[in-house]
């Protein structure tokens, strides 16, 4: 049996960094293509601690324009419950956190001590399209990137739907939900 194959790089040292991950871990898919389930896998080692979903990247932008990195992630908190559901003491983190790099590392550190592994990072669909970003920022990051069948993402959207959508008014309400949040994009990002 010959040395594990990463991308088009064959591993031949077994002290290769490949073997001891110095950087997050990264499980990143479109949405639907089984990145829960995987996450779900990989979180019950006890050497890998991944967040559901963080998502703190997605506000970069705020740490630009914060003089309080720990208002910043009092606003993470708001916005999706990352740091409650993680059990993460936002107080604790924001004392030394410049920027949106340094916030998701003590954030990915933090969870993965509490439960005493060395593998830390994040999954998250809505990193999909900043990868070459993540790998800049974190240069010894590891990704594990799932590709589904775009046919089947469709087919999995539509069986989700059919479960979740099948209150009366369901499916306008997610409409027009989405139309206001493209309107408030939009109207946010205009003058960038």
């Amino acid at each position: 049996m010959g040395a594990p194959a990463i991308g088009h790089e064959l591993v031949t040292d077994p002290t290769s960094d490949f073997r001891r991950p110095n950087g997050p871990l990264f499980v990143i898919g479109m949405w639907r293509s089984g990145t829960s389930a995987l996450y779900a896998l990989l979180n019950q080692h006890a050497k890998i601690a991944l967040l559901f979903e963080g998502d703190l990247r997605l506000l970069s932008w705020r740490f630009l324009f914060s003089p309080s990195p720990a208002k910043v992630l009092a606003r993470w908190n708001f916005w999706n419950l990352a740091a409650k559901r993680h059990q993460i003491q936002v107080e604790r983190l924001a004392q030394a956190m410049p920027d949106v790099r340094s916030a998701m590392e003590a954030t990915y550190r933090e969870y993965a001590e509490r439960k005493g592994a060395s593998i830390r990072g994040e999954k998250s669909p809505n990193y999909y399209d900043c990868l070459t970003d993540l790998a800049k920022d974190f240069p010894g990051a590891r990704f594990l990137v799932i590709w589904r069948n775009p046919m089947s993402v469709c087919a999995s959207i539509l069986s989700a739907r059919a479960v979740c959508w099948d209150s009366p008014g369901s499916s306008s309400n997610a409409i027009a939900c989405w139309n206001k949040t493209c309107q408030y994009t939009r109207s946010t990002t205009k003058n960038w």
